[in-house]
């Protein structure tokens, strides 16, 4: 039997963290970038026998105009690497937790959470979907063999257009980012692309954002041509991980080449510094995905599978609407399912 307790203080929590396997996203300079009236940041430990066999980090989240709450995580908890079969047991007692403190819906997204697993209670709705990790611990060469030509033709251009790639102070040049990523979606939406939002993540927005610079777990690089700011991507940097987090771009850094060049030398930046991987991240279900899987897999990187899971509603009268809500998993993913979807 798991039994999951709540850790108060985040400092506590986090002091044997680094025994297990975890991620950026369940780290407390994450979640607590997060935190305001309407949501509460929680940590807790999976004890079996007294010891502590997982743990995970996520937020309370306040239902506007009610006393209901909803737990929600960005990723999935973190696990002994040298016992992942208890990763299903990790979810059942999530669960269980749930249920007993009585919250109207679990979620457990799976951004960085590069495993699969199947879990026995029904209650649980699992979903997996693609992220794309280049593995930095390969050599050099190995790294350099998996660039395909595609990669290295926008290189070449880059190169010719006199690009410059530079390390940059990401509160600094946070203005700068956001006008690129404004750029990007105009250039997207364009495209056709409608469901295009560059913060991508729940909750994520530019107060959050500043917050998250604060607590050190951002790199910044900027690639310029002509004086001119052209391209600029944000990494989520923690032990040695990375996760790109945003990237934007204008009209010109497209013609040039800019996004591949900007991102083949932060590769080979990471490598320098010993980095163990670096996760370029899921894509979206719209027509641009294809787009972006060729992009990444033009990097080098690998795909890997990851799965998040969900609840209908756990307490009444809502569990009355949970027909409703499994119609909505077969209804077509438009504006008006999401913002449907969003209420609940």
């Amino acid at each position: 039997m798991i039994e999951v307790t709540e850790i108060i203080n985040p400092q506590e929590w986090k002091s044997d963290l680094n025994k297990f396997e975890f991620n950026i996203l369940i780290t407390s300079e994450w979640i607590e970038s997060f935190a305001d009236k309407d949501k509460r940041p929680v940590y807790l430990n999976f004890v079996k026998d007294n010891v502590v066999i997982g743990k995970i980090a996520g937020l309370i989240i306040n239902y506007k105009n009610s006393n209901n709450k909803k737990l929600f995580f960005f990723s999935g908890p973190a696990f002994q690497a040298s016992n992942k079969e208890t990763i299903p047991l990790l979810f059942d007692g999530l669960l269980d937790f749930a249920i007993l403190k009585k919250f109207r819906r679990l979620i457990v997204k799976s951004y960085d959470y590069k495993m699969t697993y199947m879990i026995n209670k029904s209650t649980l709705k699992i979903t997996n979907r693609c992220e794309y990790v280049i593995n930095l611990l390969q050599s050099s060469e190995e790294i350099q063999n998996n660039f395909n030509r595609l990669l290295l033709r926008k290189v070449k251009l880059a190169i010719k257009s006199k690009a410059e790639f530079i390390e940059g102070d990401s509160m600094k040049i946070l203005d700068n980012l956001i006008s690129l990523l404004e750029e990007t979606k105009k250039t997207r939406l364009s495209k056709g692309y409608s469901k295009y939002s560059y913060f991508y993540i729940p909750y994520l927005d530019k107060i959050v954002l500043k917050k998250i610079i604060s607590n050190k777990i951002t790199s910044l690089y900027y690639v310029k041509v002509n004086d001119e700011i052209n391209c600029i991507t944000m990494v989520l940097t923690y032990a040695k991980n990375a996760y790109a987090f945003l990237i934007g771009s204008n009209s010109n850094a497209y013609s040039m080449g800019i996004p591949y060049y900007i991102m083949y030398c932060l590769i080979k930046e990471l490598k320098e510094k010993q980095f163990n991987y670096f996760n370029l991240g899921g894509i979206p279900t719209d027509k641009s995905g294809k787009g972006l899987i060729l992009f990444k897999k033009s990097l080098g990187a690998q795909e890997v599978l990851a799965t998040h899971c969900s609840t209908n509603y756990l307490t009444l009268p809502h569990k009355l609407l949970n027909p409703l809500l499994n119609l909505g998993r077969k209804l077509p993913d438009n504006t008006i399912t999401r913002i449907i979807k969003n209420r609940f």
